[in-house]
């Protein structure tokens, strides 16, 4: 009995790959499904999944934690000191500006395997927005209400995300690029010899 089910299954198997086969050399001439096996180091996309859904979630984020901090800012501004509400201004400027340059460089960097744009994006994140939320989340004088830390705190989790898949894909993408460039290095002897 098993034995006729696992025979019916791999005739559906058989005839539902068999018409899309035919279906896509209808559809796409001059697609072989044979050469879908073979590797090529000129077509292999490195870019990571997981930092791009970071990027994606974060671009998404962005708009909300921007209205969220700008309310709780206004409503806390005058119970602040003089030196913090300074202080709170510049950094609430400057992380609108810091994250739309680091997400912009990041997809970029990301999508077009662009190591530059990758580790800028990086340093950006581990140099600038990672002080600048622990900042705002860790230090008592700028009197943070529930649903700054809230915010904050989904968007350090962002931040904390990036560093760790943006870490692995530079070091992907700098091995990728190596092993290009060493490539059409030895191609290129070959061909001048």
């Amino acid at each position: 009995m098993a034995s006729k089910v696992s025979e019916i299954h791999g005739n559906a198997r058989r005839l539902v790959s068999t018409t899309v086969e035919t279906l896509t050399e209808t559809i796409f001439p001059g697609v072989s499904f044979n050469q879908l096996g073979e590797v090529s180091n000129g077509n292999e996309v490195v870019s990571s999944l997981p930092l791009q859904m970071v990027l994606y979630f974060s671009t998404l984020f962005f708009p909300c934690w921007m209205i969220t901090s700008s309310v709780m800012l206004s409503l806390k501004f005058a119970y602040v000191s003089s030196l913090y509400q300074w202080v709170l201004v510049a950094v609430h400027t400057s992380i609108p500006v810091i994250e739309v340059i680091r997400l912009y460089i990041g997809h970029i960097g990301n999508l077009e395997e662009k190591v530059p744009e990758l580790a800028g994006s990086w340093l950006l994140t581990l140099l600038l927005q990672l002080p600048l939320l622990s900042f705002l989340l860790l230090v008592p004088g700028t009197q943070s209400l529930p649903m700054d830390y809230a915010v904050n705190s989904i968007f350090l989790v962002f931040v904390l995300l990036h560093l760790a898949f943006g870490y692995r894909a530079i070091k992907n993408t700098a091995a990728h690029q190596t092993l290009l460039y060493h490539t059409s290095l030895v191609l290129s002897r070959g061909h001048g010899d």
